[in-house]
């Protein structure tokens, strides 16, 4: 494992940690199934460290030139569920009817679309299939700016220093749209292994997930003790 994935995993831990402490303070349903899918993120981080031991334990020295000697396979599930998770955590502060049924729908289809991918192409070893990215981006974002206007709309705007779910959105936003090009490049970047490539990738990897775990800290934290949180949690 290299400094970067160490950093990286460590902002991972110290999220999924923050956001026990948030829910013992505010124990509410979408904030459970964000600290689930905090650790289940973390559980699919360590199972991918396997690809860094190939070479050096013994006991998985038959991976190599095989399908599973990269764990593209293994973030190709990930990345489906990921996609989802954040579509449907943000619905869950939706309060209008028929955005409500329309990110469902759109959720229902990108599922779809992505084990289709996934299950009738070549692509579930190999790299990460653009298509999935690039309808899995368009669906997070769909769902954020739906939370965003609704806030614009609502009282809910007054309190947004104090909104848990906000600083998510930020994280969430900035990631996706700067990393989604890199993932769609990165069989591309790496393949070619110069140097300069591996640097640029994983320098924007580092700085993307810095910002994602970083935004989730600092919400947990600024609004843990926030009883204006509650009203919106609620929903």
């Amino acid at each position: 494992m290299d400094f970067t994935q160490f950093i990286i995993y460590f902002f991972e831990w110290a999220a999924f940690i923050f956001s026990i402490y948030y829910y013992k303070k505010q124990p509410f349903k979408p904030i459970k199934h964000l600290v689930m899918y905090l650790g289940f993120t973390i559980f699919i981080e360590t199972i991918g460290f396997y690809t860094f031991f190939i070479d050096e334990w013994d006991f998985l020295s038959f991976l190599k030139e095989t399908t599973f000697e990269k764990n593209f396979w293994l973030y190709n599930i990930y990345m489906i569920i990921s996609f989802l998770f954040y579509a449907l955590f943000f619905k869950w502060f939706l309060k209008n009817t028929k955005t409500i049924k329309l990110m469902e729908v759109l959720s229902g289809l990108f599922l779809i679309t992505g084990i289709s991918i996934l299950v009738f192409s070549d692509v579930f070893f190999i790299k990460y299939p653009a298509i999935t990215l690039i309808s899995g981006t368009v669906l997070v974002l769909i769902s954020i700016f739906t939370y965003y206007l609704e806030l614009i709309n609502s009282d809910r705007i007054l309190n947004l220093s104090k909104s848990v779910v906000f600083y998510i959105s930020v994280g969430v936003l900035i990631f996706h749209l700067c990393l989604t090009p890199v993932f769609i490049f990165s069989s591309l970047l790496i393949d070619k292994n110069t140097p300069e490539n591996i640097i640029f990738y994983t320098s924007l990897l580092k700085v993307g997930n810095y910002i994602l775990y970083s935004s989730f800290i600092l919400g947990f934290i600024i609004t843990a003790k926030s009883n204006s949180n509650k009203e919106e949690l609620l929903n």
